[in-house]
């Protein structure tokens, strides 16, 4: 291993002190392990992070909502003494599509029964596709190296049959993936909703939130953990063999009997290896890209769109906002919307100025709300492709063809390194509860090593 002028000894690395990170950590200090946690932030959370705004709100910058099939966010949300919120549905939903506007109930938009018809026969389309891939391992799929080949949007050209629902998914997807649906490979939309479970848990993903914030549980968790989490230490190599990891960040040397790498692949493609990693692990941090998304969130004296009939879920084909959601406090008078800009949108947004990214935003609100939208109290957003150590958001998607080429090095451990994260979670991917389970099965690989080396048990 390499020199150091001081050596720091334990027994696992953590590096990434976001939910699969912090998990990990707790799981294997359970059960008696040495563990530290690396941040290179000044805070623990990762792509989960909330401040105050100018009315005193806790307000989610990051990820915020949960479905109610999400048993382990639930366990620990009951665990830490935090109050859930139903994420506010009365009233009408705004879909703006194929050029027309029309108001529903909920996800789905008014359509007629042509229409209708059309969403259900794809997704019950989707529903037999994806229910014969394996979640663990979705490249063994028969036919998976053809699905791979196909990317979203010709899918939805090909499979659904009216302007109307042709239109309403792909602005679902745009904004569920943060990319174009043409730069996403079918196989790995398949993928994530199989992880789900079923469409319609796919559907319920956003139906409650943490009335003191995601963040507030996430900090919770950490602070079990105490001085065992070291904020400020960015992880620049790791030297790894077999048995043994030595890793250097700005200030430290630590050497350790296994790591985990608990940060988006991407990210953690920026780390030197020593040896380097194999050719399939290198390219996949080259192609497994994270998405864009700007959260926007703005707040009222009160939410005034309720008093309309509005439910304040809106799903928009043209204009850079493409879904909005009610985030209004229950215990407070004012009112707060969610406003996301994914894609290319978001894209377009990290080159202008936060006054006309501002306006922009407002100026959609309105078309949805009525000129009410144009005088907010507050207006604050979040670039996640902006943010140095997340490089994007809500996570990375691979391209037509490359799941079935680098998907297994996802979460294959090499040498002493093991690899956690939400892209890597089998449950629930990309969300806050796959980044639970991802570090529930990271802690569990290096608890099998280190009471069986060399897996002979």
């Amino acid at each position: 291993m390499s020199e150091c002028s001081e050596i720091k000894k334990t027994e696992v690395i953590i590096v990434g002190a976001g939910f699969a990170g912090i998990t990990a950590a707790l799981k294997l200090v359970e059960e008696g392990i040495e563990v530290i946690v690396l941040e290179a932030r000044n805070r623990v959370g990762g792509r989960v992070f909330s401040i105050e705004n100018e009315q005193g709100i806790q307000v989610d910058l990051g990820a915020q909502w949960i479905g109610p099939s999400m048993k382990r966010m639930h366990r620990l949300i009951e665990q830490e003494g935090l109050t859930k919120v139903k994420t506010y549905h009365k009233g009408k939903s705004n879909f703006f599509l194929a050029d027309k506007v029309r108001f529903g109930h909920g996800d789905l938009p008014p359509l007629s029964p042509l229409y209708l018809a059309d969403v259900w026969q794809f997704i019950n389309k989707v529903s037999r596709k994806f229910r014969h891939i394996d979640p663990v391992a979705p490249w063994n799929f028969l036919n998976a190296n053809h699905v791979d080949a196909e990317n979203m949007a010709s899918f939805i050209e090909n499979n659904v049959y009216t302007q109307m629902g042709k239109a309403y998914w792909r602005i679902f997807l745009q904004e569920a993936l943060c990319m174009e649906p043409s730069e996403v490979s079918l196989l790995d939309v398949l993928w994530g909703w199989q992880t789900n479970g079923t469409m319609g848990n796919t559907f319920a993903a956003e139906k409650e939130w943490i009335k003191e914030s995601a963040y507030s549980l996430i900090v919770k968790l950490a602070s079990k953990l105490r001085e065992r989490v070291l904020l400020q230490s960015p992880v620049r190599s790791i030297e790894y063999n077999d048995d043994t990891v030595c890793i250097k960040t700005d200030k430290d040397c630590w050497v350790a009997k296994r790591v985990i790498v608990a940060v988006p692949p991407e990210l953690a493609g920026r780390i030197t290896y020593i040896p380097p990693m194999p050719p399939r692990r290198e390219k996949l941090t080259q192609v497994f890209k994270q998405g864009a998304v700007f959260k926007c969130i703005i707040s009222y004296d009160c939410p005034f769109w309720r008093q309309q009939g509005h439910s304040g879920i809106g799903y928009y084909e043209h204009g850079p906002v493409k879904a909005t959601l009610d985030s209004s406090p229950p215990d407070r008078d004012e009112g707060v919307l969610i406003a996301l800009v994914s894609g290319n949108d978001a894209k377009y947004f990290s080159r202008i100025t936060g006054e006309q990214r501002k306006k922009s935003v407002l100026s959609c609100l309105e078309k949805a709300f009525g000129i009410k939208a144009q005088n907010p109290l507050s207006y604050i957003d979040k670039d996640w492709s902006a943010d140095e150590w997340s490089m994007g958001g809500y996570g990375a998607h691979f391209k037509s063809g490359m799941l079935t080429a680098y998907g297994p090095s996802l979460y294959e451990p090499i040498g002493a390194i093991h690899w956690a994260g939400s892209e890597t979670a089998t449950e629930y991917r990309l969300f806050m509860e796959g980044a639970i389970q991802s570090g529930e099965r990271a802690a569990t690989e290096v608890l099998h090593v280190l009471d069986c080396p060399g897996f002979i048990c």
